[in-house]
C-alpha cells in the first residue's frame, strides 16, 4: 500500500492510500471508503429510507459527505431531489475531487445540488431551527463516533438516515428510538468498511 496524499487540515488528518489500483480515503486514520465499496456505502444510507419517503421534489439536507458520493447517489436514485449540503472541511472536497474524480464526476456533482455550505453541521442545524428551515429528510454522512443531535434534528425534518458502528452499539443510547414514530435498522456488512458490521438506520420522527 502506498500513500498518495496526507495533510493535517484545520479539522482532521486526511490521507489517501492506494493498493493494487484501489484508492482509499482516511480521516484521522479511520477508513471512510475505497473505490470498491463506496457505492455500497452510499446506497446503504438510502435503502432504509424507502418505506418513509420518496426524495424526488423534496428538500434534502446532507450533513458531511464532502467526497460527493452521497449527493451523487441521492441524485442517481432521485434526480429531482433538492439537496442542501453542509460539509465541515473544504479540504475533504478538494482532495476527493482530485483523487476520487469518478466518485463525484470530477466535482461536477456539486454543481447539481442546490447549495453547498461549509461549516459545523450542528451549528447549521441550529441556524435552520432559528430560521424555521424545514427539510423532508436529513442524511447524516458523518465519521464514526460523531454525536448525532436527534432532538435538534426533530425540529427541522420528518425523516433521518444515519449509521452506527457495530463496535460502539453498546454505547449507543437505544432509548433515542423513542423519538421515532417508526424506524428501520439494517445490519449491513460491507467488505473493507470499518472491518466490521455497520448498522444503517432510518426513522420517521414522532411529531
Amino acid at each position: 500500500m502506498s500513500k498518495l496524499y496526507e495533510h493535517q487540515s484545520e479539522y482532521q488528518k486526511i490521507s489517501v492510500w492506494e493498493s493494487d489500483g484501489v484508492r482509499s480515503l482516511y480521516l484521522d486514520d479511520d477508513l471512510q471508503f475505497d473505490d470498491n465499496n463506496e457505492l455500497d456505502v452510499h446506497q446503504a444510507f438510502l435503502t432504509p429510507l424507502i418505506p418513509y419517503t420518496n426524495l424526488n421534489d423534496k428538500d434534502v439536507l446532507i450533513i458531511g459527505g464532502g467526497d460527493g458520493g452521497m449527493a451523487r447517489t441521492t441524485l442517481a436514485w432521485y434526480p429531482d431531489a433538492k439537496i442542501t449540503q453542509c460539509e465541515l472541511d473544504p479540504k475533504v472536497v478538494e482532495v476527493s475531487v482530485k483523487y476520487f474524480p469518478k466518485l463525484n464526476h470530477e466535482g461536477r456533482v456539486f454543481d447539481y445540488i442546490d447549495k453547498l455550505v461549509y461549516g459545523d453541521g450542528i451549528k447549521f442545524i441550529e441556524q435552520c431551527i432559528i430560521d424555521d428551515r424545514q427539510f423532508d429528510t436529513v442524511i447524516l454522512d458523518l465519521t464514526v463516533g460523531t454525536m448525532i443531535p436527534f432532538k435538534q434534528l426533530k425540529r427541522i425534518t420528518k425523516n433521518v438516515s444515519f449509521f452506527i458502528s457495530y463496535k460502539t452499539i453498546e454505547q449507543f443510547d437505544l432509548n433515542i428510538f423513542g423519538l421515532f414514530k417508526d424506524y428501520d435498522a439494517q445490519v449491513i456488512t460491507i467488505p473493507g468498511y470499518h472491518n466490521d458490521k455497520i448498522i444503517f438506520c432510518a426513522g420517521q420522527f414522532d411529531v
